[in-house]
Parts: C-alpha cells; sequence; structure tokens
C-alpha cells in the first residue's frame, strides 16, 4: 500500500503546461517566476494529497519564495492548528522574517515570531498557536527536546514536543543539518509533528545515500522511514562492489521523483532558461610572497612535509584530522605569516624561529594541555562524560564529532569541537578588550559554566585518567601527538575584532592599536587590496570569503587602514549582531566591503548588491566556494559578476585547484554514492598530493 502511493505520487507531475500551473497569489506582492510557479504547484498538489516533500533546488532559484506562496496559498482552514513552524541556520532566521514582511502585502500580513536568542521568552506551544508564523533554529529545537526527554521546565507547558503539540506545517530551511541521523538534532527534528512536512535543501546529499535517510524519516516517507527497510533495498545494495545495485539505483530514482522537486541553473522551462542571470567571470590572481614570507613558508612546508609523511607511514588516513591541520597549517602560511604564529613569538615578531616551534612541539610539552587542572572536574561532570554513547556531539555546533576528530572536554562535562572552543575564546577575547579586563573569562555554549582554557583536556585524556567512556567502542590511542596537534591550533594567533564587525570606533582603535604593534601587510592582502580599490572607483561593492577568522580581522585593519567602511560577519557573532551586518551592508551605500567567514556565509544569504566575490584563500572542496559565490550570483543580481580567487603559485594552493577541477568533474556527474562520497572526503593518494610527497 505503501509502496503505491509512492507509484501514485509519480502522477504528481511537475511539468505542467502554463494553464496547469497555479497563478502568484494575490497575497504575494512579487511575481513568481515560471518555475517557482511549477514549484507551488506542485507543493500544493501534495500537501493537497496529505504528502510531504523536499524542494531541492539549485541555490538561487527562490526556494524561500516558493515556500512562502505555499504558505500564503494553502492556510489552515482550522483556527485551532494554523501555525507554520519554520527551522533554519541562525544566520538565516531574520532573512526569513524581513522575507515575510517584505514579499507580503500589508493587508494580508503573516503574524510572525522569531524565537531565538534574547528574543526567546517562557513561551509554550499554546502561546506560539497565536502566530501564522514561527520561526526559530535547529540549536533552539535541540536544546528544547533535550528539556522535553528529561523532564524539565515543564512549568510553562510544552513547547514543541507533547501530545498537544501539533504545527499545521513545519519547514527545515538547509534540511542537510539533520543528514546524521545518530545526532540529538536530526532526533529532535523527527520529534516534531506536523500536519504538512517540507524540506528545503539545494544540497540533501552532500556525502553518501546514508544522509538521504534523515530527510526521508522526517518527511514520514513510508515504507523508506524504516532504517531497516530502506538500508535493505537501497542503502546496503548501493555500497556493495565497484557496480552499485541497478535495481536499487532505479528504486532511489523512483523515491526521489516521488518526493522531491529539482531545478539547476541549467534547467529550462517551455524552452527557455530558468534564470537568466548576468554573466559571471571567474579569474584567479597570483600573488606574491616577499622574501621574508617567502622563508617562513618554505620552512614550514619542511617541516609539514616530514610530520605528514610520517603519519602516512604510520596510521595512513586513520590519523585523518592530523593530516588535516598540518594543512591547515600549509594554507594559512599562504595567507599570512602571522596566522600561523605562536602568540609570545608574535609579540617578539620572530617569524622564522615559530615556524620550527608550531609545526612540532616536544611531547613534555604537548601532554601539559592534557593533564592540566583535570581534576577541577566536578563528579557530575564525570559522570556526564562517562554516560556518553558512540556518536558524541559538539554541545555548541551540534556535529557529530567521529572518532578521528580531536574532542575538547570543558570542565563543566560538555564536549567541543576545537573550532567552537576558539570561537568561546574570541568572544571572551572581545569583552575582555571591551570592559579593559585582563582576565579572560569563558563560558559554555551549551550551560554557561565558567572556566579557562588551561582547564580543558582531549576526551582521551578523560578517559586514561577516568576510565573507558560507556559506548566508546575505541580511542585514538596516540593521546601525545593528539594533543601536539591541540596544542598547535590553541596557541594559534588570536587577533580580537568587534562582535558586530567594525561598528565600536572606540573598540576599533584598540584593535588597530594592538595589530600595528608589529604590522606587517602580506601579499595576499596586498591584491585584494587592489581588487577593492578598483571595485569602490567603480562604485561595486565587494564580499571577502575566508576560512580563517584572523584573516578577517587583519583585512578589516587593511580597510581602515585605507578608509574603506566595511563590515565582518562571522560564526561568533550573535543573530542580532549577523542581522545588523547583513542590513547595514544591504542597505548602506557607503559601506563597500563585506568580510565574511566562508563557513558562516556560504548558505542561505542573499547579498546581491555585492556584484564581486574574492575567495581569499581556496578549498578542497570546491562546492563549498560554488555556495559562498552563490551569495551574489543568484535572482536579483542586476550586474555582471565578478569572482577573484587569490593563489600563491608554487605553494600547497596550487595543488588545491588542480584538486578542484578532479573534485569539480566529479560533482558535475555525481548521481551515485561513490561519486558523492568522493567529493566529500579525502583519499590518501590526495592527501600525498597535497602535500607534495611522493607515492
Amino acid at each position: 500500500k505503501d509502496l503505491q502511493a509512492i507509484l501514485k505520487n509519480l502522477e504528481t507531475s511537475a511539468d505542467d503546461s502554463p494553464s496547469q500551473r497555479l497563478a502568484t497569489p494575490a497575497s504575494l506582492n512579487v511575481k513568481l517566476l515560471p518555475h517557482q510557479q511549477i514549484g507551488l504547484t506542485w507543493m500544493t498538489r501534495l500537501e493537497d494529497s496529505d504528502q510531504n516533500g523536499l524542494l531541492a533546488d539549485e541555490m538561487g532559484l527562490g526556494k524561500t519564495v516558493q515556500a512562502l506562496a505555499l504558505m500564503l496559498k494553502n492556510r489552515s482552514k482550522d483556527i485551532t492548528m494554523r501555525t507554520t513552524l519554520i527551522v533554519a541556520p541562525v544566520s538565516l532566521i531574520y532573512q526569513w522574517q524581513r522575507e515575510i514582511e517584505s514579499k507580503v502585502r500589508p493587508e494580508f500580513k503573516l503574524t510572525t515570531l522569531v524565537y531565538h536568542g534574547t528574543m526567546k521568552r517562557n513561551l509554550n506551544f499554546k502561546a506560539f498557536s497565536m502566530y501564522d508564523v514561527v520561526i526559530t533554529t535547529y540549536g533552539v529545537i535541540t536544546s528544547e527536546h533535550k528539556k522535553h526527554m528529561n523532564k524539565t521546565g515543564r512549568e510553562r507547558g510544552n513547547t514543541f514536543f507533547g501530545d498537544d503539540c501539533k504545527w499545521f506545517r513545519i519547514i527545515l530551511d538547509e534540511s542537510q543539518m539533520i543528514k546524521n541521523v545518530r545526532t540529538q538534532v536530526a532526533a529532535a527534528a523527527f520529534s516534531l509533528k506536523a500536519q504538512h512536512k517540507w524540506c528545503l535543501s539545494g544540497t540533501p546529499m552532500q556525502n553518501s545515500v546514508d544522509e538521504f535517510y534523515s530527510t526521508v524519516k522526517f518527511l514520514d516517507i513510508k515504507p523508506y522511514n524504516s532504517k531497516d527497510y530502506f538500508n535493505r533495498v537501497i542503502g546496503r545494495p548501493l555500497k556493495i562492489g565497484n557496480q552499485p545495485s541497478k535495481t536499487a539505483m532505479q528504486q532511489l530514482q523512483v523515491l526521489l521523483r516521488s518526493m522531491c522537486l529539482r531545478r539547476t541553473k541549467d534547467s529550462s522551462v517551455d524552452g527557455q532558461p530558468v534564470l537568466q542571470l548576468p554573466p559571471r567571470n571567474d579569474e584567479v590572481l597570483y600573488a606574491e610572497f616577499d622574501p621574508e614570507h617567502k622563508r617562513f613558508y618554505e620552512l614550514v612546508e619542511q617541516k609539514v612535509g616530514e610530520l605528514a609523511d610520517r603519519y602516512m607511514e604510520r596510521q595512513g588516513l586513520n590519523n585523518y584530522a592530523h593530516m588535516l591541520v598540518l594543512l591547515l597549517r600549509l594554507r594559512q602560511a599562504c595567507d599570512h605569516m602571522w596566522v600561523c604564529r605562536d602568540k609570545k613569538k608574535m609579540q617578539n615578531a620572530d617569524v622564522l624561529a615559530c615556524a620550527d616551534e608550531d609545526t612540532e612541539r616536544e611531547p613534555v610539552k604537548a601532554k601539559r594541555i592534557e593533564s592540566l587542572n583535570a581534576n577541577i572536574l566536578s563528579d557530575e561532570a564525570i559522570r556526564r562524560i562517562k554516560s556518553l554513547n558512540e556518536d558524541i556531539e559538539c554541545s555548541s555546533c551540534l556535529d557529530v564529532l567521529e572518532n578521528e576528530v580531536v574532542r575538547i572536554v570543558t570542565p563543566c562535562g560538555h564536549i567541543h569541537c576545537v573550532e567552537c572552543l576558539l570561537k568561546i575564546e574570541e568572544r571572551a577575547n572581545l569583552d575582555s578588550l571591551k570592559s579593559g579586563s585582563t582576565d579572560l573569562e569563558l563560558n559554555c555554549d551549551y550551560c554557561g559554566g565558567g572556566f579557562e582554557m588551561k582547564g580543558v583536556l582531549t576526551l582521551d585524556a578523560f578517559a586514561q585518567k577516568y576510565g573507558p567512556i560507556v559506548g566508546k567502542s575505541n580511542t585514538h590511542n596516540n593521546d601525545g601527538d593528539e594533543s601536539a596537534v591541540m596544542n598547535q591550533v590553541l596557541n594559534n594567533v588570536e587577533l580580537t575584532s568587534a562582535r558586530g564587525g567594525l561598528s565600536s570606533e572606540k573598540l576599533k582603535k584598540k584593535i588597530k592599536q594592538k595589530l600595528h604593534i608589529h604590522w606587517k601587510s602580506s601579499g595576499k592582502l596586498d591584491k585584494a587590496a587592489e581588487v577593492v580599490e578598483e571595485n569602490i572607483s567603480k562604485g561595486v561593492k565587494t564580499l571577502i570569503f575566508t576560512q580563517f577568522l584572523d584573516m578577517i580581522r587583519l583585512m578589516e585593519i587593511v580597510c581602515e587602514t585605507k578608509g574603506w567602511k566595511c563590515i565582518s560577519f562571522d560564526g561568533s557573532m550573535s543573530s542580532e549582531y549577523r542581522e545588523e551586518a547583513i542590513s547595514s551592508f544591504n542597505s548602506d551605500p557607503t559601506t563597500m566591503v563585506m568580510i565574511m567567514s566562508l563557513k558562516a556565509g556560504n548558505t542561505g544569504l542573499n547579498l546581491t548588491v555585492a556584484s564581486c566575490a574574492i575567495i581569499f584563500d581556496p578549498f578542497w572542496n570546491p562546492y563549498v566556494e560554488e555556495q559562498a559565490i552563490g551569495r551574489v550570483h543568484r535572482i536579483g543580481q542586476q550586474m555582471p559578476v565578478s569572482v577573484k580567487k587569490l593563489i600563491v603559485q608554487n605553494t600547497v594552493e596550487d595543488r588545491i585547484l588542480t584538486l578542484q577541477e578532479k573534485k569539480r568533474s566529479v560533482i558535475d556527474g555525481a548521481l551515485d554514492e561513490k561519486g558523492l562520497k568522493a567529493v566529500s572526503r579525502l583519499s590518501q593518494s590526495e592527501l600525498r598530493f597535497l602535500f607534495g610527497i611522493s607515492s
């Protein structure tokens, strides 16, 4: 019966003639494009037949406006269950609010609540049900789900979960956030109840077909929502041998066709391209090292190469995370000498001496970070950590931390990845700078508990001291190496900046004074400045994407020195500051530059006010860069778009470009699991290539 329903859904064609398509709702003040009309028609038909679905249009084709049109076209007729819940990444919640406010005619206004951060109140589901739309984040539903399961906070009543909590419609934006079925964020999403459920994602499968199961389970597509059934007919057959099962692939294609609509920028409707965007011109710009920077890079490359070769010989990809940290060091050394320098060495401007120490620290020195203040863990914290199961999540970003990832325990007993721990430290640096205090107060993102950096330790160090962790089947058994890696990361230069970009003049002066003590530019900073200067002379706004927070800070100083008004956007900013930054860049004609973290700025945002994107440091997966460029080259862009990639020749970056081209060909033809998985992970031969190690 369930399979028959899926086959029947194939009749819900999205290839309708113009006369069969739904028109733009009268309550929407923008006209839907033909492919968006098709999307609205398809989504409405699914809801009318009580089916759920996935809108998987490529980024930039207007998934948000199609979902908004559905909300207006197909409103609930039951006043007791009228609310649409939208769950989105933090960076997009206010964009959703803006879209609703700006694209809905005033006489058809949708009452909207943003439930996040300082906007959170002690509300319950009854209060939520008074609104047409409630917008929240994946972090919020995860936290509320934990409270619900632990039966805490019941005095205010149920919020998102419980027998009485059924929404009219749920929309998961960037639904790849729940791709790992084992995570708490996925568990929270699965527990949400609604009459209609939707997933919006341009990348519903990034690594393997296994990730698609989470979407199927959330959308309750029977019988495939059973993990055993999905694995038996699709999952396992697609993993056997070099030639995936043709039958399993056909089943997957049928399943996709029945519940998914996907168009790309190359798709056509009625014989015409889906989109007619302005042209995009990609160009590689080569920056040059000065003699001092060149000597520094060569020394780092030599040391990193020696370590990488030993890791390959000893442990291969079992030491994958350590290899990526070494690769990180090489890439940072291309950007600026300060980005991979020790803090103390920075004060003495002894750049060449620190390169040797930063890439390989003494084992005894490295051990300290694992043992310092380990005894400050409370009995409750120890109990909590020892009860962890196999799937350990970062308490900040909610990502599952696989065995090869360095997992860090804070004294409150919560686990963090290195990247999130550094963001916590950076926020503390900012608060310290604002207050003028010399004390650094760090607080856990999950519980708010205070701690000192010297009090953290790796999960393996915890297991050595307190015994094995329940459900954790293996450890690294290489704690010395792991702690050395962590020590390198934690001792990375931390240049402070304003949490809201450069909005505070007083703070800007303090930052500038701090950086100018030993200020030195780099070839890439100079090249980026040349591009920005030319753009400003033409009245063109520029987006600069980098993977390193330190480069954001350094580029801020370049802009300030030149007299250019700029603003920053990175993962350490609160949702309110992010919204303020986006609004300022979009509306202030004098703000000509936005400097963005590649990870924080590569999804969902609409920044077509800019028409030039600079990729400051290349990433091995070109699709991540494409998502970032999609912030500019998308619907609404009126100007030709230029993309500038900054590269230093004869470095690891040359090899990354070559690898990108190989992976791009895989992405273009990635229709099976093998292709998808090839994009997601660097192979041993690719790592050897990146490090310039002969086979």
